[in-house]
C-alpha cells in the first residue's frame, strides 16, 4: 500500500556525494582524480581516446548527461540496523554483522501499522443504484469490477482490462494455474472523493486510515493519483496484494509483502497490455513512481540503507520506504545468481516472525557476497539499471606468481575477479591494452574505446571505458562500505599499494545499463615492483 507520492525530476546539478563512484555523467572535462581510500595510487598520464565520430552516436543511450561531482572527502557509511541518532561514525567493535546463526527476525523493528495481515474476504454487494446516485460508476471485466467518481477517459476506462492481463502473469510468477472455478474476481473503489463512497455505503467499517490504497481480502480501495501510469501502479500494486492474500497462505513482512506489490506493480504497456516487473528506463515512462530518485537522494545523503536494514524495516508510511522495498525485489529478481531463490520465497510465507530467518537460511551460502552486491546496486542505482551484467564475479585470489600475470577483462561486465591476490604494503603496477566496444546505436554504428577511456561522454566523472581497479580485503564486513565502491583509475597504466590484502577485481567504466551493448575485453598485465633499495 504505497504512501506518498514524489514527483519526477532531473538529476540536481549539485555535486553528488559518491563512495567514488557518482551515480550520473560528467562534465565534458574529467575532474582531477585523487588517491582512492584503500591504495595509494600513481595514475599513468596517457589522455583519454579523442573521438572521431559524431557524439551523438552515444549521446542516444539511456541516462542522459549532467553535471558531475567533486570526489568527496571521505567515504560516507551505509546506514545499519541501528538507531536514527546511530547512523554515522559506529565504532567497529559496536556494529552488528550479519550471521546466520542471529535470526533476522531478532533485530526487527517494531510495527504498529498495520495489524496482521486482512482475512481473505468476499467483495461485497454494492447498492449500484445508490453508488450511481452519489455519482458514483461501475465499469467491468473478467477478474475486476470497479467503481469510481471519475469521468470516462480511455485511460480510465481501460483499467478493468489492465487488470485482467495482469492476472496470468501474477498466476505464472506464482506459480498457479491461471484457470480458476469460479474465476476469480476482485472489486475496486477507485476514488476522487471520499466521502462520495462513504455516504453510498461503498467503504468497510474495517478499513484502518491510509494515504493511497489498501487492500482488504478481494476489495481495494485506492484514491486517484496524479498520471496515468500511476493510477496503473497504484491499482496493479493493490492488485499484487490482494492476489497474494486470496491465494497464498501465511504472510511475511513488510519488505516482502510490500516488495512484492512494487516490483509487479512496476510496468510498462505493449499494445496496450501491462508487462510486469519492468525496469524503468526512464524518468519519462514512469511519472510519479519516484523510487529511483528516493534511492539515490538517501544515498547522496549518506542515508543509504544495508541489506539487513531493509529486510527489518516495519511496516511505514512514507514512500521512501516503499522506495528501498522495491529496490530490494527489484535486485533479487533480476540478479541471476539470487533470482531462482527469490521467485519461490512465497513458499515461506507462513508466518511473519519466522519469515526473515528461513530467507536468511536461503542464501546462507552467499550471504556476505549478497549484502556487498546490494552496496553496489544502490551506489549505481539509475534508470536502465542492468542487475544482471552489473552482478559481480566473485573468485577468491591467489598470489600473484613472481614473473606476474596477464588476465582478460570483459567490457560488457561489472566488477570481475582477477584471480589475483594482493599483499598488503607491496607495490604492483598494472598495464592494459586492448580496443573494446562501449557503445552500438539503433542504426548500427558503434563507438570504441581504450583502456583510458573516451572523453565523449563521463560516468562519475571519468571517460567511459577507463580501466578501474579495486582491492576486495578476503574478510569484509558487510556493514562496511564495500571496496568495490572505491575504485582505483587504471587507464593505460598505474601503480597500487593496498593497504589490506585481497583479491584484485576489475572492470570498465560504464553506466550500468549500458554495459548490454559492450563488446570485447581488456588485456591487464599485473606484475610486482621491486621495494627501493
Amino acid at each position: 500500500m504505497p504512501a506518498g507520492l514524489i514527483l519526477h525530476g532531473r538529476r540536481s546539478a549539485v555535486a553528488l556525494l559518491i563512495l567514488a563512484w557518482i551515480v550520473g555523467c560528467g562534465p565534458e572535462k574529467p575532474p582531477p582524480q585523487s588517491a582512492s581510500a584503500s591504495a595509494v595510487q600513481t595514475p599513468a598520464s596517457a589522455p583519454p581516446t579523442t573521438p572521431a565520430q559524431d557524439p551523438a552516436a552515444v549521446q542516444s543511450k539511456t541516462n542522459p548527461p549532467s553535471p558531475a561531482a567533486a570526489p568527496p572527502s571521505s567515504l560516507p557509511p551505509f546506514q545499519g540496523a541501528l538507531p536514527p541518532e546511530q547512523k554515522r561514525e559506529v565504532p567497529p567493535e559496536k556494529r552488528r554483522p550479519i550471521d546466520p546463526r542471529v535470526p533476522l527476525e531478532d533485530l526487527a523493528e517494531k510495527g504498529i501499522w498495520p495489524p496482521p495481515r486482512p482475512p481473505a474476504a468476499p467483495a461485497r454487494k454494492i447498492d449500484a443504484d445508490k453508488a450511481a446516485a452519489a455519482g458514483i460508476r461501475q465499469i467491468e471485466s473478467t477478474h475486476l469490477t470497479i467503481f469510481t467518481d471519475l469521468p470516462e477517459s480511455p485511460e480510465v476506462d481501460a483499467l478493468p482490462k489492465i487488470f485482467d492481463a495482469a492476472y496470468p502473469q501474477w498466476c505464472q510468477y506464482f506459480g498457479l494455474p491461471d484457470k480458476e472455478t469460479p474465476v476469480w474476481r476482485m472489486q475496486a473503489f477507485i476514488m476522487q472523493d471520499r466521502d462520495k463512497f462513504a455516504q453510498a455505503g461503498c467503504l468497510r467499517d474495517e478499513l484502518p486510515p491510509f494515504e493511497n490504497g489498501y487492500t482488504y481480502g478481494h476489495e481495494l480501495f485506492m484514491l486517484d493519483q496524479p498520471s496515468d501510469y500511476y493510477r496503473r501502479h497504484l491499482l496493479l500494486h493493490e492488485g499484487t496484494h490482494g492476489f497474494m492474500y486470496t491465494h497464498l497462505p501465511g504472510d511475511a513482512p513488510a519488505w516482502y509483502m510490500e516488495g512484492m506489490a512494487e516490483l509487479l506493480g512496476s510496468h510498462t504497456l505493449q499494445g496496450g497490455k501491462p508487462v510486469l516487473a519492468y525496469f524503468p528506463r526512464s524518468r519519462e515512462e514512469v511519472p510519479y513512481h519516484g523510487r529511483i530518485k528516493l534511492i539515490r537522494e538517501a544515498y547522496e545523503q549518506n542515508r543509504a540503507m544495508i541489506l539487513e536494514r531493509v529486510l527489518t524495516m516495519a511496516y511505514r508510511s512514507e514512500t521512501e520506504a516503499y522506495a528501498w522495498w522495491w529496490a530490494v525485489a527489484a535486485f533479487l529478481d533480476g540478479h541471476p545468481r539470487y533470482r531462482d531463490r527469490f521467485r519461490k520465497l512465497f513458499v515461506l510465507m507462513k508466518d511473519r516472525k519466522t519469515f526473515n530467518g528461513e530467507f536468511q537460511k536461503l542464501y546462507a551460502d552467499d550471504w556476505p557476497e549478497l549484502c556487498e552486491e546490494w552496496q553496489v546496486f544502490v551506489a549505481g542505482l539509475d534508470y536502465g539499471y542492468d542487475v544482471s551484467c552489473g552482478s559481480v564475479t566473485f573468485a577468491p585470489g591467489e598470489v600473484l606468481p613472481a614473473d606476474g600475470k596477464s588476465v582478460r577483462i570483459d567490457a560488457n561486465q561489472g566488477w570481475q575477479s582477477t584471480g589475483l591476490k594482493l599483499e598488503q604494503g607491496k607495490t604492483y603496477k598494472l598495464t592494459a591494452s586492448g580496443r573494446f566496444q562501449v557503445a552500438k546505436t539503433a542504426d548500427g554504428r558503434t563507438w570504441h574505446s581504450e583502456p583510458q577511456g573516451v572523453s565523449v561522454r563521463y560516468c562519475d566523472g571519468l571517460p567511459i571505458g577507463t580501466l578501474l581497479a579495486a582491492v576486495r580485503p578476503d574478510e569484509s564486513d558487510p556493514q562496511s562500505p564495500s571496496a568495490l565502491l572505491r575504485p582505483i583509475v587504471v587507464g593505460r597504466e598505474t601503480t597500487i599499494t593496498p593497504e589490506k590484502a585481497g583479491t584484485l577485481y576489475l572492470r570498465v567504466n560504464e553506466f550500468s545499463g549500458d554495459l548490454a551493448d559492450n563488446a570485447g575485453q581488456v588485456e591487464v598485465k599485473i606484475a610486482h615492483v621491486a621495494a627501493a633499495p
